[in-house]
């Protein structure tokens, strides 16, 4: 739900977003992303990469990634 765009350089332990203050460098992270999440299914197929159902997560590990602040 929401986004965070950080400065390592300033900031290398990612403590405080600049998202709000570099709407610029956010939109162009979107973008970058984007690209690379269309790009995906096609790279996995140059690098000989099969995703099988089991590699999928389930609500268990959703949940277990949301306790540790992951999603």
């Amino acid at each position: 739900g929401h986004e965070m765009l950080f400065n390592l350089k300033e900031d290398p332990k990612e403590l405080n977003s600049v998202a709000a203050q570099d709407p610029q460098n956010l939109e162009k992270g979107r973008q970058l992303l984007d690209a690379d999440l269309e790009a995906a299914p096609q790279t996995a197929e140059k690098l000989g990469i099969r995703v099988d159902e089991k590699d999928r997560l389930d609500q268990r590990d959703i949940l277990s990634l949301q306790a540790l602040g992951y999603l």
